[in-house]
């Protein structure tokens, strides 16, 4: 958790505020598959992680394309 915000003061020049949403969109999400995960399986395994890395990915790139729709 500590490194997202250094991650968005990198973005930020980068990408600007997209950058910065996109990280703030994947949180979340992260947190929910632990949630999950822990639940379903008793604990996160590396299976567990990669398909929590490719969800994030899906839905913060879905996400996004919303946004870019709209403006």
């Amino acid at each position: 958790m500590i490194a997202y915000p250094f991650f968005a003061l990198v973005l930020n020049p980068l990408l600007g505020l997209i950058g910065v949403g996109a990280v703030l969109i994947s949180v979340p999400v992260g947190l929910l598959m632990e949630k999950v995960s822990v639940k379903a399986f008793g604990g996160v395994s590396g299976d567990t992680i990669g398909a929590t890395n490719e969800t994030a990915r899906a839905i913060t790139l879905l996400v996004l394309a919303g946004v870019f729709m709209l403006l």
